[in-house]
């Protein structure tokens, strides 16, 4: 006798996947199947506030980076060497602590969210600003924003440098061509002074009337003498005188 099957219903089918889905669920640990909520990333933010505009539009680029440097340089050494207890306090009465952390704005909030607390040494009765490893998560979180604050804002500082170098070049050149242009003007004053002065005196001087042109000399020998002589007295001889 020949078997007949079924087609099953769509409620059939669906309970049918459900049962399946279940079973994966079991099989597999929690998380395989999806990725929980990031329970970092209103932290991560926080800390990209506390930076900007926190940190970055009170103060300048550079005075920006060079204290997140001086942050990154104190988280490392904190998560490189745990154990030296130097690396845990921040004098802030010291002069580069005070140029770099204290004095531009923002920065302090910002130390403190990484785990560093105002205390005073009861001993020196000295303020410090001491970091507790009970918030090394802080102070890893907050490092990593520095890293990544530091290679966007890098380029941007480079930017600021060249344009400035670019400016004063531009402004030496600016006063270079107007220094040159007075030089010129001095040398044409004092060239048409010197040509005025020049024919001034010229002027002054007086002037001698042009000189007549002379017939050229005539020279008689002696022979031309006898002639004249001899002339002269044949006329005399002749009788050619004047009436009187």
């Amino acid at each position: 006798m020949a078997t007949s099957y079924r087609t099953p219903n769509r409620d059939e089918v669906m309970q049918a996947i459900e049962r399946r889905l279940e079973g994966i669920r079991l099989e597999r640990p929690r998380g395989a199947l999806y990725v929980d909520f990031d329970e970092d990333h209103p932290r991560r933010r926080h800390f990209r506030r506390l930076i900007d505009p926190g940190i970055i539009r009170s103060n300048s680029t550079e005075v920006t980076l060079k204290a997140l440097q001086t942050m990154k340089t104190l988280a490392e050494n904190i998560l490189r060497s745990p154990d030296e207890v130097k690396f845990h306090r921040i004098k802030p009465t010291n002069a580069k602590i005070l140029e770099l952390l204290i004095n531009p704005p923002g920065v302090v909030e910002y130390i403190r969210e990484m785990g560093f607390n105002p205390e005073v040494d009861e001993v020196e009765w000295q303020p410090y600003y001491v970091f507790h490893m009970k918030r090394l998560d802080d102070l890893k979180m907050g490092l990593a924003i520095i890293n990544e604050t530091i290679e966007r804002e890098s380029p941007k500082q480079e930017r600021e440098e060249r344009a400035l170098e670019e400016a004063k070049a531009a402004e030496a050149k600016a006063k270079q061509k107007i220094m040159l242009k007075f030089q010129d003007d001095r040398l044409s004053v004092r060239a048409r002074a010197t040509r005025e002065r020049r024919g001034g005196v010229a002027d002054d001087i007086p002037r001698l009337p042009p000189k007549s042109k002379k017939s050229p000399a005539v020279v008689k020998t002696l022979a031309d003498l006898r002639r004249d002589s001899k002339a002269l007295d044949d006329g005399e001889s002749s009788g050619e005188h004047e009436p009187a």
